[in-house]
């Protein structure tokens, strides 16, 4: 997130089923209402956060806005 703090408020632990590969943190999944994350073991679905200085939004509403392979 270019170095900002970012807040969880509402994520699920999902396995690992077969997601892009990449290190801890890394987002696996960027589309219409899923946002996942790699985690050191399975991932997490994110459901709602706020990025620094931004306001709490629903996963759905900004996923559009990150890329899989990119450091979250």
């Amino acid at each position: 997130c270019g170095g900002k703090k970012l807040k969880i408020y509402d994520s699920n632990v999902m396995p690992d089923e077969g997601y892009v590969e990449g290190p801890a943190g890394t987002v696996v999944v960027a589309h219409k209402a899923d946002l996942i994350v790699r985690c050191g073991e399975g991932c997490l679905k994110i459901n709602s956060l706020q990025s620094e200085g931004g306001k709490r939004l629903a996963a759905a509403d900004c996923a559009h806005n990150y890329k899989v392979g990119q450091p979250i």
